[in-house]
């Protein structure tokens, strides 16, 4: 479908082609992944607007040549060009400190250079900017998702999603599946000692459900709010229930998650031949210890070379720990190293 309407889009193009357009063809391009040609196409339109700014003076360039200068922007974070593209949003906030896809754009990369610093200014400005703003506030719960670990951090994490809820869209997909996962988590956390406990800890998941299930109310097709459930029901030993869900988001969800929650589901139930399978493909993926899902790799393939040995493969299961050993000396002297001065 997106092939056509870039077909259609250049047919329409002329000698005369608006900024506009020009610069619509270069999101599709751009959208399709090919940066060289997104990159001609904005810059086509930005010299289009200057020209058209100066022919007439009346004309109203202003708002496409700040959209272009945001265009430009994404594709140089795109093609890994950082400092480039902070330096395009902060020339965006010199003459225009309110706007919001910029700040939420220098707030992203402020979170991923910093370890999700709890105290950024960037996530204050952003919500006093707009705070209806539901990207924005998606924005600023994504990144309270990603701070160490507390108690108190969790209670900001769902306070935050519940006032989404509450006060500014009741049916926002992205809120109710984040306050879910934040309350699987709290769940998955609990160590009961108790009877009381373990009930108290049983209600969480039954929580989590519910938000769930809200959340597929309103989008019915949403995997991840599929997989919330099945997740939930496989650390509630509800296996059979857990493994049917799972299944079926695999079948329209093409993300590696899937294949580690069924890997996990899998060796739980101590089922290896079955663990294997979900994991082989997956394991086969080379590490890349500066990305969060190493982690997730890594223990994949302690399940897998568990799995290995129990299915009678032992020298296999060997070399594969003995890989995960030297993986780990790896990260450890890369991690001595970046401490050194």
């Amino acid at each position: 479908m997106l092939t056509v309407v870039l077909q259609q889009a250049r047919e329409l193009q002329a000698e005369t082609a608006s900024p506009q357009l020009i610069n619509n063809i270069g999101v599709l391009q751009h959208t399709k992944g090919s940066l060289p040609e997104a990159q001609l196409l904005y810059q086509s339109a930005w010299e289009e607007s200057v020209k058209l700014g100066q022919e007439d003076p009346n004309s109203e360039t202003d708002d496409i040549l700040i959209t272009l200068s945001y265009n430009l922007g994404r594709l140089e974070e795109d093609a890994k060009n950082i400092d480039e593209a902070k330096k395009t949003y902060e020339g965006i906030l010199k003459k225009h400190p309110d706007y919001v896809d910029a700040v939420a754009r220098l707030c992203y990369l402020e979170a991923v250079k910093t370890s999700f610093n709890p105290s950024s200014r960037l996530l204050k400005d952003l919500l006093l900017i707009d705070p209806t703003n539901l990207e924005s506030r998606a924005l600023i719960g994504w990144h309270l998702s990603h701070q160490r670990r507390s108690r108190q951090v969790e209670d900001q994490e769902q306070k935050h999603f519940v006032q989404t809820l509450r006060h500014f869209d009741k049916h926002d997909p992205y809120s109710l599946i984040s306050l879910a996962n934040s309350v699987l988590r709290h769940a998955r956390e609990m160590r009961p000692q108790t009877e009381a406990e373990r009930e108290k800890r049983k209600k969480e998941y039954a929580r989590a459900v519910d938000v769930f299930q809200k959340a597929l109310e309103f989008q019915p097709k949403n995997a991840y709010a599929a997989q919330g459930i099945a997740i939930a029901f496989a650390e509630e030993k509800k296996f059979v229930e857990a493994n049917m869900i799972f299944n079926k988001v695999k079948e329209t969800l093409k993300d590696a998650s899937v294949s580690i929650n069924m890997g996990h589901c899998y060796a739980d139930q101590r089922d290896w031949g079955r663990a294997i399978q979900n994991v082989y493909a997956f394991d086969c993926i080379a590490y890349d210890s500066t990305k969060p899902l190493w982690r997730s790799r890594e223990r994949m393939s302690l399940i897998f070379s568990v799995a290995l040995v129990e299915f009678g493969c032992y020298e296999a299961g060997r070399r594969k720990m003995q890989s995960i050993f030297e993986l780990q000396l790896t990260i450890l002297e890369g991690y001595s190293l970046s401490l050194s001065y």
